[in-house]
């Protein structure tokens, strides 16, 4: 059981270290995008200007002839019609936001699964302490952790994708010149990422692991 406990040691220190290594980088990244995200979605809202010179024309006029004249304010909607373009264009944003809101979230959930795992070690006799790791390794290999905490990694990368061609549209919309500088960067990071992929899964010895 010593020896068991010295291997089993290394083995679980390595793992642990990489998980919450890969955890923070998601927590972090995913915060520091998410900011980002949210402000170019605000920035995507119609400008309220054009309801507010109404209403103030209407109130202006008011004062001017009085409570009585029969201003009409049915032109006024409450809300406003979104362009089609637009509307897909925000679908995308806000998709892009749930993503890595959701990798953020299952980075959280990660490191309590990672430490819950680490607590094994650390109660009972050396071999009630060994039998109960194995116990934790086994369900750890069972329910596939390490797929599921690599997941995560998919599901930023999915945001990031998102967040890329919508703001490609956005700015298209607006200035095509600039947006087509956009659709190549985000075009070449697409193609580089599904290379990376098709690559590591045809040489497992290649550097380009995710």
């Amino acid at each position: 059981w010593a020896t068991y406990k010295r291997v089993s040691n290394e083995h679980d220190d390595d793992f642990l270290g990489r998980a919450n290594d890969d955890m923070a980088i998601i927590l972090t990244f995913a915060g520091l995008f998410s900011a980002v995200n949210s402000t170019f979605i605000i920035g995507m809202q119609p400008n309220p200007g054009g309801t507010t010179n109404a209403l103030m024309v209407q109130m202006m006029q008011i004062l001017v002839n009085g409570p009585d004249a029969g201003i009409d304010i049915s032109n006024l909607s409450s809300s406003t019609d979104y362009p089609f373009s637009t509307v897909w264009m925000q679908t995308l944003a806000y998709a892009s936001l749930s993503f890595s809101v959701l990798a953020a979230f299952g980075a959280v959930m990660g490191k309590q699964w990672l430490n819950s795992y680490k607590a094994a070690r650390g109660r009972g006799s050396l071999e009630e302490r060994g039998l109960q790791r194995q116990r934790k390794l086994d369900g750890l290999e069972h329910w596939h952790l390490q797929t599921v905490l690599g997941a995560f990694f998919v599901l930023l990368q999915i945001s990031l994708i998102l967040f890329g061609l919508s703001l490609s549209a956005s700015i298209w919309a607006q200035q095509p010149t600039i947006a087509s500088v956009i659709v190549c960067a985000t075009a070449f990071g697409i193609l580089f990422y599904v290379a990376t992929i098709i690559i590591s899964a045809s040489h497992p010895d290649s550097p380009f692991q995710t």
